[in-house]
């Protein structure tokens, strides 16, 4: 294979994008979450304090987000350790949920 056969086939797989490019959105992605838990962290902490009680849906929310960033990539890229910490995270979400609307029933003044 010579020079342009390399880099054409670069191109077809990076999708035409710059890998800078691909680099800063995948940053990007990586902030965003990170501002996203911090968020969750000051609520849920806020809400220990204020109400005296504990709201676990919103990291049911962020352990969501973590299960399917693990779950795609570990398939993509066939990683099984990936694959198996995005299923890690998906139990932890679906039983924080659980606990959540379990919660929801067991105070609710309507029900």
């Amino acid at each position: 294979m010579n020079k342009e056969e390399i880099l054409e086939m670069s191109r077809k797989e990076n999708k035409e994008q710059d890998l800078y490019e691909l680099h800063v959105s995948e940053k990007s992605a990586t902030i965003g979450a990170l501002i996203g838990v911090l968020i969750c962290a000051v609520l849920f902490v806020s809400e220990i304090f204020i109400c005296g009680n504990t709201n676990f849906s919103l990291w049911s929310i962020i352990a969501g987000i973590n299960a399917g960033v693990g779950i795609y990539k570990g398939i993509k890229l066939r990683k099984t350790s990936t694959l198996a910490t995005g299923i890690m995270y998906a139990v932890v979400a679906a039983l924080m949920l659980a606990y959540s609307i379990y919660n929801l029933f067991t105070t609710s003044t309507i029900l």
